[in-house]
């Protein structure tokens, strides 16, 4: 089955809501995280 492609924006370490995002659209693997800015620090 094709995987979807998908991108992110926030949620980086320590930020509650992106963790759960990031675990509920993997739960079924059917999703595969390509991109993302994850910090508006780009040393982070």
């Amino acid at each position: 089955m094709k995987r979807i492609a998908y991108g992110m924006v926030g949620g980086g370490p320590g930020a509650f809501i992106g963790d759960v995002h990031r675990k509920a659209i993997g739960m079924d693997g059917l999703a595969v995280l390509k991109a993302g800015s994850f910090s508006r620090d780009p040393a982070k």
